[in-house]
């Protein structure tokens, strides 16, 4: 299980090295932090050799006057990665929740990297989350 072992010495690394904090990363294959204002889900997936990171950046009010024009700003945000460096955003089409999506095998991924990632993966999620409230408040 690469993964896990990745995920907690990362876990160690930026000082989340409570002994029960790392018994459930181990017992449930992911954890939970908020960075940059952002909550964060890592999973470990694929039997140990993939690692998911999962933000929730904000929402889409089907029923708000600009909406369709949000969701076009959010389909050109995946077009090529151009707005997600990397990442995938996705809406549920339920509930209007917008969420940022990134996966990487991690074999060969160290510390250094791994922790770049996720900090520039949060930070692009912050920046969707300040996107996205002020398309709410009909600023954009």
């Amino acid at each position: 299980m690469v993964a896990l072992r990745i995920l907690k010495e990362f876990c160690v690394e930026i000082g989340h090295d409570d002994e029960e904090f790392l018994e459930e990363l181990v017992h449930e294959g992911f954890i939970s932090l908020t960075i940059s204002e952002l909550d964060l889900v890592l999973v470990a997936e694929d039997e140990g050799q993939r690692i998911s990171i999962k933000a929730e950046v904000g929402q889409v009010n089907f029923s708000q006057s600009n909406s369709l024009d949000i969701l076009k700003v959010l389909l050109e945000a995946n077009f090529e990665f151009s707005g997600t460096r990397g990442g995938t955003i996705g809406v549920n089409s339920n509930t209007g929740d917008v969420c940022l999506f990134y996966q990487f095998y991690c074999q060969d991924i160290s510390q250094s990297a791994l922790q770049q990632l996720v900090y520039e993966f949060a930070e692009v999620g912050r920046l969707w989350n300040e996107t996205l409230n002020s398309f709410s408040q009909g600023a954009v």
